[in-house]
């Protein structure tokens, strides 16, 4: 509660016992000093899985972009615990490394949904962040089919925010889909793809769609 960088040296001599490791790093990631991210990345190379994953956690709330090359490692790795968290740190960490880490990485199959929600929050950030060209790089590799459902729609959020009326095409494609959850969160997206074209479009379209569709997209015809 108290510390300072000052307490930097004892406590990372801390991080390796077994059982006081926890709370040294609580107390390490609360610290503002550039000393507790090296400390943590130092950390990572020669401590137990156990505790690594802690240490993860710690860099992942810190966001430390210069761990990124060593979790890219480790999210490699065959201890899928470790790997798991090292993925998720990557997607908290966010930025265009952690993008092009987590886009060249290769996962087995059960951790392949972490690797993908990694890669939208990636996107998310890179998106707030007004990086507009990478993040929809990220949505449109999402958003193809044979992807997850919710992978799909969480896209194409995204590609509505960073296309605008660019995002028409494939919110129009959404709606032709007999998915009727597409077709919702495409009916409820109408709203904020501009210009009198996507009106037009969307009203086209209105005959084509199941009622629960047709409800929702009037709505959203009505708030344009």
């Amino acid at each position: 509660e108290i510390g300072t960088e000052r307490s930097v040296p004892v406590l990372a001599t801390l991080l390796k016992d077994e059982k006081l490791s926890d709370m040294a790093r609580f107390a390490l990631q609360r610290i503002p000093s550039p000393k507790v991210d090296q400390v943590f990345r130092e950390a990572l190379k020669d401590l137990s899985s156990d505790i690594r994953i802690g240490i993860i956690n710690s860099i992942a709330w810190r966001g430390d972009r210069k761990a990124v090359p060593e979790l890219a490692r480790l999210a490699g790795q065959d201890n899928r615990s470790l790997s798991g968290a090292a993925i998720s740190a990557l997607g908290h960490i966010g930025g265009n490394g952690a993008a092009e880490a987590l886009t060249a990485l290769s996962v087995p199959q059960a951790l392949n949904t972490l690797k993908t929600d990694a890669l939208l929050q990636c996107a998310d950030q890179l998106q707030a962040a007004d990086e507009i060209a990478a993040a929809t790089a990220i949505y449109r590799k999402m958003v193809a089919k044979g992807n997850p459902a919710h992978v799909r729609i969480a896209a194409l959020k995204g590609i509505v925010r960073t296309e605008k009326e660019k995002a028409l095409p494939t919110v129009l494609s959404f709606l032709e889909e007999g998915d009727l959850a597409s077709q919702l969160v495409a009916a409820k997206l109408a709203r904020e793809v501009p210009g009198k074209a996507a009106t037009e479009a969307l009203t086209a379209q209105l005959p084509a769609l199941s009622p629960n569709a047709q409800v929702v997209l009037l709505a959203a015809l009505s708030a344009r």
